[in-house]
């Protein structure tokens, strides 16, 4: 079953996108080939999601 979510705000798809993260290193070993990247998704994510809080900060500046 598919079920079409959409998010309301940013900050809703950001907590479910960490919530992923966190399941994957929960149910994956450190120096698995999934828990590795695991970790650097996670670590692009932040990075990235960093920029976008600073793009939304000086929209308009």
């Amino acid at each position: 079953m598919y079920i079409h979510c959409r998010y309301q705000k940013k900050i809703e798809f950001v907590n479910y996108s960490i919530l992923v993260f966190d399941n994957c290193q929960l149910f994956n070993e450190d120096d698995s080939e999934v828990g590795q990247c695991g970790h650097k998704m996670h670590a692009f994510f932040m990075r990235r999601w960093k920029e976008v809080l600073f793009e939304d900060m000086t929209d308009g500046v």
